[in-house]
């Protein structure tokens, strides 16, 4: 499961890098399967993930656009969608200490702000 954070990798290591690295990332699988060529925005996020992302100003671009587009919502979306589908499943376990902290990473993975 992707956390939320993890959409664009912006806690624990620098922001963008799995985009610099070619790390397909759930927002630009989404973008990919949406996005319309022949809108000016769209063209242009397409144009800077094919691109050499190495510069931070390309970087810093490619991150805000994808973040304003729809792919992105929807990205979070998901991972909140999986982790309460993952919520929903810990009732067929006990309760104590170990469904309490998967009922806490599930929180975890929804929640951390990007």
């Amino acid at each position: 499961m992707q956390t939320r954070s993890g959409l664009l990798n912006t806690s624990g290591k620098t922001p963008g890098t799995d985009l610099r690295e070619g790390v397909p990332t759930l927002p630009v699988l989404i973008f990919r399967a949406q996005a319309d060529p022949t809108d000016p925005t769209d063209a242009r996020l397409l144009d800077l993930l094919e691109s050499d992302l190495s510069d931070d100003a390309r970087l810093a671009e490619t991150l805000d656009l994808l973040r304003s587009h729809p792919a992105f919502r929807q990205a979070e979306d998901d991972v909140r969608r999986r982790a309460a589908d993952a919520r929903k499943l810990l009732t067929t376990l006990p309760e104590g200490p170990g469904r309490e902290a998967l009922d806490a990473l599930c929180d975890l993975v929804a929640t951390r702000n990007v």
